[in-house]
């Protein structure tokens, strides 16, 4: 379960955190989660894919 939160944080951090959008808390607040990931969302902007 912590493999797939980290690796989801990772794709949310580029997305959100590299696009000025919102705050994960950087890659090392990724790096170190277990369970739980806090994303704060600052613009609202469809993000394609």
């Amino acid at each position: 379960m912590t493999h797939k939160i980290r690796n989801f944080g990772e794709v949310l951090w580029q997305e959100i955190e590299q696009k000025k959008l919102g705050d994960i808390g950087g890659l090392e607040t990724v790096d170190c989660a277990t369970d739980r990931l806090t994303v704060k969302i600052y613009h609202r902007k469809k993000i394609d894919h």
